[in-house]
């Protein structure tokens, strides 16, 4: 199993929530305190930060949930999902400020929505065919792969309302 104390890989790719050091050294805390400047030129922590079953097509060998893993995650087997998902929700608080937008109440709240913080974001994300809707992408089925839906479905409404054509929406949820 994966979460044996001894012998535990730094590619596991839910590490990061359980206070251990990603598969390049670097803790959750590191990660979310970088720089707009840093997140947008960096290119191999999102798959750390939002690990899907998908292998990533930007960043060889980063780290991929297994359906085994998940499973036992979801039926917290194993005692981690809470704190998995109190780390998520950090991370999308985080990636949503970097998109110059911020989240209303936290990893319970019964009907989060996402509005914009009137603040210019660091990159002009809303463009077509950017690797930042890539991302986003990422972090939607992220959220609901660790059975944050309400928060996936906050996200992709507010995209869907804010960005009703965008080429990445059957991505997005909508």
């Amino acid at each position: 199993m994966f979460f044996r104390k001894k012998g535990m890989t730094h590619a596991n790719p839910v590490i990061l929530y359980l206070g251990h050091k990603d598969y390049k050294g670097r803790s959750l805390e590191q990660i979310l305190g970088w720089t707009d400047a840093d997140l947008e030129r960096t290119h191999d922590y999102i798959q750390v930060l939002f690990p899907t079953t998908e292998r990533s097509g930007a960043v060889r060998g980063s780290p991929v949930l297994s359906f085994e893993m998940l499973r036992d995650i979801n039926t917290n087997r194993l005692n981690v999902l809470r704190q998995i998902q109190l780390g998520l929700h950090s991370s999308l608080t985080r990636m949503l400020n970097f998109y110059g937008l911020e989240l209303s109440g936290d990893v319970d709240s019964p009907e989060p929505f996402i509005f914009e913080t009137g603040v210019q974001p660091y990159v002009n994300w809303r463009s077509e065919g950017n690797h930042n809707s890539r991302r986003i992408s990422r972090i939607i089925s992220c959220l609901r792969l660790f059975g944050l839906h309400l928060l996936a479905n906050a996200f992709s409404m507010y995209l869907q309302q804010t960005l009703p054509n965008h080429s990445s929406r059957c991505y997005w949820g909508y």
